[in-house]
């Protein structure tokens, strides 16, 4: 287990992106286990710069096997941030292609991805009914505590 009193050594971002509204409760649950705050990017207005984050984590649902489109423009506006860490999540039906997209894209602005995470999450169809559950949320919380973990003992 991993002290959570630590936290406060590393400045820590949430910014997710989500329609149905799974992955904003992933984005929460890893926010307040990090202490911080989900920050929806459909909100935010882009330009983010680094500059006060040592640990960026970002989400999306997936949405025909691609981040959700405001993801991808948040993502794309990132200042470079050679040295910096990230981690992407987020929820899906049933592929989770859009991870790789989100990885490939902060990957290009120099960030260096440490870890990635998803889950079910329930469709407008009804698959994955009830997904994210608190068991997934419990499992966030702990990567997230993994993560953080990682970039402390860097």
């Amino acid at each position: 287990m991993v002290d959570t009193g630590r936290m406060q050594k590393t400045r820590v971002k949430v910014f997710y992106y989500s329609k149905s509204g799974n992955t904003k409760k992933v984005a929460e649950a890893i926010a307040a286990e990090m202490k911080t705050d989900a920050i929806n990017v459909a909100s935010h207005g882009g330009n983010y710069e680094m500059t006060d984050c040592d640990l960026l984590f970002v989400g999306s649902g997936v949405y025909w096997f691609r981040a959700g489109n405001e993801m991808v423009k948040f993502l794309e506006t990132l200042a470079p941030s050679v040295g910096k860490n990230a981690v992407v999540f987020g929820t899906h039906g049933s592929r989770d292609d859009h991870i790789a997209q989100m990885k490939k894209i902060l990957e290009g602005k120099g960030l260096k991805v440490i870890g990635e995470w998803s889950c079910p999450g329930q469709e407008y169809a009804m698959v994955n009914r009830g997904r994210p559950n608190e068991e997934d949320l419990k499992e966030a919380k702990e990567f997230a505590r993994r993560m953080l973990w990682k970039v402390e003992v860097i």
